[in-house]
């Protein structure tokens, strides 16, 4: 029989998506404060918190050129947000707990929504072949890697809260790491993939990654991802099948809240990479254009890296059916 989550497991995903959707409105508020404070000259940013400077941002209509103004795709996204959260934040409750996968199954599309809505150009017509490719691949890059690190930060909360000690164990927690490696996957994919035309498109040559700032905090944030994709590649090829020992298992979670912290430092970073490295190295060269060709070898590498990871997904699970195979006959 397949074991399912038990309802203590429910309960913290609950109050993890719960808190994290107020810790999202409360986000959110502050960065339309500072979108309020950038658009209004000589405006601070604790003036720009006053909910009337922001309602007059909010409301300011689009100019000629523009199908719509800055302040009201903000407030489009404002809504959608609102409503993610009123998905969420009653997962709070028992009530909620109880319909937690209806709540969070109709919430995560929304949230997704919420992102792409913030990176809809207002002026559609200057959007360049290059632009378009770059907006796209930023979300994402950006939706991909909030994924992975929010599934690990989930996963580490259940495994340090203790809910799966229970006989059955190794069974769930296998089940669990199973389905998030499905998402894992799939976002190191994206993350790779949108990195390497992120990369090729902000640096004018490769020694700029050591001969500017932006360059070295991002050889420190790649050092961070190559060290989450080890820890999660162990995890999925030598402790997952091994799931069974009480040891494996110990180790499986200590590595996850490994991976965690990997990411936390992942997304510290980020605000760090300010500016841009042509600028910091006096590169006045030309920018790299998407070519066809260009376009082309990205699909390539897409797909090479894409069998490579469903390869690995496939392997670790011949090796886990194996394992339990094994510990059922012994």
């Amino acid at each position: 029989m397949r074991p399912v989550a038990t309802p203590l497991t429910r309960i913290v995903a609950g109050r993890l998506l719960g808190w994290g959707a107020l810790a999202l409105l409360v986000s959110d508020y502050l960065q339309v404060a500072a979108r309020t404070a950038r658009a209004e000259k000589h405006l601070t940013f604790v003036q720009a918190l006053n909910p009337d400077r922001m309602g007059a941002y909010l409301t300011r209509s689009a100019g000629r050129e523009a199908w719509i103004s800055a302040g009201e795709l903000t407030a489009v996204h404002v809504a959608v947000v609102l409503l993610a959260a009123a998905l969420l934040v009653p997962l709070l409750t028992s009530w909620g707990v109880a319909r937690i996968d209806r709540l969070a199954g109709v919430a995560l599309p929304v949230v997704l929504l919420a992102s792409l809505v913030r990176s809809t150009p207002a002026d559609a017509s200057q959007l360049s072949r290059d632009e378009l490719v770059n907006r796209i691949l930023a979300q994402g890059h950006i939706i991909a890697g909030t994924s992975w690190v929010g599934g690990l930060l989930l996963l580490a909360v259940i495994a340090r809260s203790r809910v799966l000690d229970v006989d059955d164990r190794a069974q769930r927690w296998a089940l669990i790491w199973q389905r998030f490696s499905t998402v894992a996957l799939v976002s190191v994919g994206v993350v790779l993939t949108s990195g390497l035309w992120l990369v090729w498109k902000e640096f004018g040559h490769v020694s700029q990654l050591w001969s500017t700032t932006y360059g070295r905090f991002l050889l420190f944030k790649l050092l961070l991802v190559a060290l989450m994709v080890g820890a999660g590649a162990f995890n999925q090829m030598w402790l997952l099948p091994r799931t069974s020992r009480g040891s494996a298992l110990s180790h499986l979670r200590m590595v996850v809240a490994v991976e965690a912290l990997l990411g936390i430092g992942v997304i510290a970073v980020v605000p760090f990479l300010t500016g841009s490295p042509r600028s910091q190295a006096g590169d006045n060269g030309t920018e790299h254009t998407a070519t066809l060709g260009i376009l082309s070898l990205g699909l390539l590498i897409a797909a090479v890296l894409g069998l490579s990871l469903f390869t690995t997904a496939r392997a670790s699970a011949v090796l886990t059916r194996r394992q339990v195979s094994t510990s059922v006959v012994a």
